[in-house]
């Protein structure tokens, strides 16, 4: 947290171009949380070249581990021809989800890759794929988003017209690199069992009065389908099981839960 804050008030120093930044927002789920912003303002302030030294060290480490996991060609061109939420055909942050890609492998962050992905998957639930991108948009409406835009990434999907700046280097590393993200953040949802299923569930919803005429069948297709559930559950807690040790976090320092300290929102 303290990093976080070092970063953002001396980034203009460690990167040519970049503004200086003299306010920003510290999120808080709890007064504590404000502790490390507080005493990182405090050594801004009092100590700036002692601060500035350290947050060099770190940062210079961080790029080492980025150039070593990704290459260096990698970093410095990932970004090129990538297009955000607003100049998609399909309303993807193609840029973004690159970008969870470079996060995942240079410094494992498997969880916030599923959160920030989570949010697209929200969104794409307000999204409907028979309206134009400007019906939809101004359908959800300018802040319906909440805290990103962009809607989530399909596999089905031929996104070549949204990707058509990328230089020809990057071109199919972007599109793996898109599909790994998908296959490691998407949530898992278990799958559509067919016409079958469905009449089942309006046979439950509006014949309940004669379930017993339909006891025997029902029974089965019970026995089917949590046997299908509990095989779901299997194999999404067996995917989880192959995360590689390197992604699982050692300590998690988001303050996301309004007063984690309830039990009732915990």
């Amino acid at each position: 947290m303290e990093f976080g804050s070092q970063w953002l008030w001396n980034h203009h120093l460690l990167e040519d171009g970049l503004p200086q930044i003299h306010t920003y927002t510290a999120g808080a789920a709890r007064p504590s949380d404000l502790d490390q912003p507080a005493v990182a303002a405090f050594l801004h302030a009092t100590k700036p070249e002692e601060t500035l030294t350290k947050l060099k060290v770190v940062v210079s480490r961080l790029d080492e581990a980025k150039e070593k996991a990704l290459g260096k060609e990698w970093v410095e061109n990932w970004a090129k021809g990538l297009p955000k939420a607003k100049e998609s055909k399909f309303f993807v942050e193609h840029n973004q989800m690159i970008w969870i890609y470079n996060c995942i492998q240079a410094f494992g962050m498997y969880e916030f890759g599923k959160a920030r992905y989570g949010s697209f998957e929200g969104n794409g639930k307000k999204w409907d794929n028979k309206r134009t991108p400007e019906e939809n948009i101004d359908d959800i409406g300018k802040n319906g988003w909440g805290f990103v835009p962009g809607i989530d990434w399909k596999p089905d999907v031929d996104y070549s017209e949204d990707l058509v700046n990328v230089p020809a280097e990057n071109l199919e590393r972007v599109k793996e690199a898109e599909a790994f993200v998908h296959k490691w953040c998407a949530s898992k949802k278990k799958e559509d069992d067919g016409p079958l299923a469905k009449q089942m569930k309006i046979i439950r919803r509006n014949f309940s009065v004669s379930r017993q005429m339909f006891s025997s069948f029902l029974n089965q297709k019970v026995e089917e389908e949590e046997k299908k559930e509990t095989e779901s559950k299997e194999e999404a807690e067996s995917a989880e099981e192959t995360i590689p040790k390197e992604w699982e976090s050692a300590y998690d320092m988001r303050p996301w839960p309004d007063y984690p300290e309830q039990p009732s929102r915990a």
